[in-house]
Parts: C-alpha cells; structure tokens; sequence
C-alpha cells in the first residue's frame, strides 16, 4: 500500500501539487538527512546536499517510471548523485 501510495504522491507532485510534494518530503527526508550525513560528514553539508536532492526531485518527477523501480529507491538514486 504504501508504495502505492508513493507513486500517487510522486505522480501529483509531477503536476505542480506542492502538498504531495511535501508529504514525499515529510515521509524521506528524516531517512535522507543521516544518509547524506554519512555521505558528506558534515550538517550544513548534509543540509545543502537535501536541499539540492528535493530540488531535483520536484524538477524531475516526470521521470519517474514505477516499472523500473520504487519511489525510494528513485529518489535515493537523487541523492547519491
């Protein structure tokens, strides 16, 4: 359900619906804050590397093809990158 549910939230952010955009961000962006900490050892390094990573996501959400792979694991793919 739940990956259901991520799919919606990205397909209605990918049309400019900011409130669906802020529940993807409510649901990863506590995961991807100590993901990026890790990756970049510092806060305001780890804040400027989600900032950057949301900002891509909302440009590229049009992408996203569910057949390929789950909304984290998409979105995760942004923030490694």
């Amino acid at each position: 359900m739940r990956r259901a549910e991520d799919v919606d939230l990205l397909a209605r952010a990918s049309e400019g619906d900011r409130i669906a955009f802020a529940a993807l961000y409510d649901r990863y962006a506590p995961r991807w804050y100590g993901l990026a900490l890790r990756i970049v050892g510092t806060g305001n390094d780890a804040d400027d590397v989600l900032q950057q990573t949301w900002m891509q996501v909302w440009e590229q959400a049009r992408s996203y093809d569910p057949s390929k792979a789950s909304v984290g694991a998409w979105l995760v793919v942004r923030l490694r990158s």
